[in-house]
């Protein structure tokens, strides 16, 4: 039995290559995931009634939910399948309501859960969603302001590592995934929604902005022009009353200016710029060429013979081509 695949495993199911484990397209991998959930909460409600307490319920369904995930991954090889990750989570979480039923202690129980999901499946988005929960959790024992701390600290710290490189692809997604999400979720978190103009909280989500175009620009990382974007969209909503406009008023003249600013940029990045460009390559196939190239990088190859055995005559004999005659002189 195996706990997890390898590093070299890992990379090779990034790229898109067959190993020993098991996985499925985006719509299959759903498809399982939304059955296992089901599956899962028919057994805790099955459980719950016959023993009549849910606690009950929640603690036997979560240990056959986590059993049943273990034997799809270390027996059955199904890993990021759907099934493995429905059965995981709502084993951990369930079995955690369970222990601390009716407690003080339930918030931070499920984000030890969910955050143990996303470290055992090397999940980037149970990963995040863990740091949520932590963040409900601070925000119901502190304010508003310690729990947007927390978000935005993370998100700094997801931001300084990603230029690292990680020998899992998981760990460098999920620093992508808190690098993107945690930005807006530290400005929900403080309450901003239905505040008024903050000139400090806008003056951080610039930092951060340009800190994110920075890095995605010299690294050539996704993941902080996604965070770019993010950032610029809550920047754009904390500053919706500045300029006195109407509702009307604001999404055309802003619309425009985002327009145009696209168009600009299009056009100049036609012309590769520090190898960035918007033009569409031509081989299409490159990409994929590319990538069968770093998995033949990764892959581990067998030593050659030794010399000294046997070996077969690859040269032209006195007859024929290939060694397929002798030479009648001896």
């Amino acid at each position: 039995m195996t706990w997890r695949p390898t590093v070299a495993e890992e990379r090779l199911m990034a790229a898109g290559a067959r190993t020993d484990w098991k996985t499925f397209s985006l719509f299959a991998r759903l498809g399982f995931f939304v059955l296992a959930l089901i599956c899962s909460a028919a057994f805790f409600g099955f459980i719950a009634a016959g023993a009549r307490s849910p606690r009950a319920g929640a603690i036997v369904s979560g240990l056959a939910a986590l059993a049943a995930a273990e034997m799809f991954v270390a027996v059955y090889h199904f890993f990021g399948a759907g099934i493995d990750e429905a059965l995981w989570l709502a084993g951990a979480v369930s079995l955690a309501g369970g222990v601390v039923w009716n407690s003080k202690l339930l918030l931070p129980a499920l984000a030890v859960a969910v955050l143990a999901a996303g470290i055992r499946l090397l999940h980037p988005l149970f990963a995040t969603a863990g740091m949520i929960v932590v963040a409900f959790w601070i925000l119901d024992v502190e304010k508003h302001h310690a729990a947007s701390a927390f978000c935005a600290v993370v998100a700094v710290v997801a931001l300084a590592l990603l230029p690292i490189r990680y020998q899992r692809p998981s760990v460098d997604r999920t620093l992508g995934a808190l690098a993107v999400v945690m930005p807006v979720a530290a400005y929900l978190f403080g309450d901003r929604v239905s505040s008024a103009f903050d000139w400090r909280v806008a003056l951080a989500l610039i930092v951060y902005a340009v800190a994110a175009l920075v890095v995605g620009l010299r690294f050539r990382l996704h993941a902080p022009l996604l965070a770019l974007f993010t950032t610029l969209g809550c920047l754009a909503y904390e500053m919706r009353e500045v300029s006195g406009l109407s509702l009307e008023a604001r999404l055309i003249v802003w619309g425009s200016v985002l327009l145009v600013a696209s168009v600009v940029i299009e056009r100049m990045l036609k012309t590769p710029r520090s190898g960035i460009t918007s033009r569409q390559l031509k081989d299409d196939k490159l990409f994929e060429l590319l990538q069968l190239a770093g998995t033949v990088a990764i892959t581990p190859h067998e030593q050659p013979p030794e010399h000294g055995g046997p070996q077969l005559e690859t040269g032209g004999s006195s007859f024929g081509g290939a060694g397929a005659g002798g030479d009648l002189s001896q």
